[in-house]
């Protein structure tokens, strides 16, 4: 399903450059059964109720994706759908997440693969030439006192991920994605290391021209943002192309994406259920990723990453969330290994590359034999 939102071309002091084209909209359905649930959550009406394959909502939008007329009585079952999503985004957000448990944090991701049975995403290109990331350095990432594997910096292995069941800001415990900032003042606000702790500070810089298909948060009016502005005008100006019911339905799911990824507040649970539904959307988009064997054609539905709001910078700046293949387009120019020694994080100064700690070096490198560093003081 194609659905046209032409971005505005922005160059940003970041040296991010979005290119301004048609996007498609990706719209995918999953299959659901019902378990046992905890939270009592609201019921489902006929239209969410599954037939030999699909629910009446599905299988409505399969015509219009296809571009087919729909009767009154499709309408009649996307308007019974979207009574039940005001209902259901508007009793997620009543969710204190900070206060589930493991049992109930199962039960409403079952419940959410149901509810909202449909992946839909945003695509568009973007232009960057280097990215920064922060990692923490601990005993088991050492040899002889120092980190020899370029592995320890780049995104956590998905089964380190699983078994710890924490959740990200766009990963869920069943993904792992490479977290990046375009400013290293950014990276650290992310992340903010304490006094004492031992980080690496990450310059990476992309190895090819070729843009980055990144899925871009939109359809969001409470943050002040030059980017997610601009998307928020597009989609909205242009959810015209669509039947009038499908628009509501998109954009209220867009609506309630968009406010959990940029939300802020105190992360205070041990799994980090607080980002349960941003990264239970996120993995939606960040799904479709790369596939052995793919044709060329086939490439269109890829996405290299998520694009969206610096929530430690005060929504100032923008992040990436990306996939661990598009990973291989980055390599790594520089590496900083060093000791917090204090924090500055109130009122920090991030501008010309300043960073909101000070930090003891111990070393840095430059040079990369394969998958190993070597540092200067080797």
């Amino acid at each position: 399903m194609l659905y046209r939102l032409d971005l505005y071309t922005k160059k940003l002091v970041t040296g991010l450059l979005v290119e301004s084209h048609v996007v498609s909209f990706m719209l995918t359905f999953y299959l659901c059964t019902l378990v046992y649930m905890a939270i009592k959550f609201p019921e489902f009406p006929a239209a969410k109720t599954y037939g030999e394959l699909m629910t009446p909502e599905q299988e409505v939008l399969q015509k219009l994706i296809h571009r087919h007329e729909i009767t009154a009585q499709d309408e009649a079952v996307l308007a019974e759908a979207i009574v039940f999503y005001k209902t259901l985004y508007s009793f997620l957000k009543t969710i204190d997440l900070s206060s589930i448990t493991q049992d109930d944090a199962d039960s409403l991701t079952a419940y959410l693969r149901r509810a909202v049975n449909m992946d839909l995403y945003a695509k568009n290109a973007i232009y960057f030439q280097r990215v920064f990331r922060m990692t923490y350095v601990i005993d088991k990432f050492l040899q002889d006192g120092k980190v020899r594997n370029l592995d320890f910096i780049k995104f956590p292995p998905l089964v380190l991920i699983k078994s710890n069941g924490i959740y990200g800001r766009a990963n869920t415990p069943n993904s792992t994605v490479f977290y990046c900032a375009f400013v290293p003042g950014v990276a650290i606000l992310e992340t903010k290391p304490q006094k004492g702790d031992r980080i690496i500070i990450a310059e990476w810089h992309k190895t090819d021209d070729k843009p980055f298909i990144s899925s871009p948060v939109t359809n969001n009016k409470t943050i002040d943002n030059e980017s997610l502005k601009a998307a928020t005008k597009a989609f909205q100006e242009n959810k015209s192309y669509n039947h009038a019911l499908f628009a509501e339905i998109m954009d209220m799911y867009f609506d309630f994406f968009s406010s959990e990824l940029v939300k802020q507040g105190e992360i205070n649970h041990p799994n980090k259920f607080e980002y349960l539904f941003s990264g239970f959307f996120s993995d939606g988009p960040l799904g479709y990723g790369y596939e052995d064997g793919q044709h060329e054609e086939e490439k269109t539905r890829n996405v290299d990453c998520l694009i969206y709001p610096s929530v430690a910078n005060n929504h100032r700046s923008e992040n990436l969330a990306i996939v661990p293949e598009a990973v291989a387009r980055l390599r790594p120019v520089k590496l900083h290994d060093g000791i917090v020694m204090e924090t500055m994080y109130n009122n920090a100064d991030i501008s010309n590359e300043n960073l909101p700690i000070a930090y003891k070096q111990l070393r840095e490198a430059t040079r990369f034999e394969g998958n190993t560093i070597i540092w200067n003081d080797d």
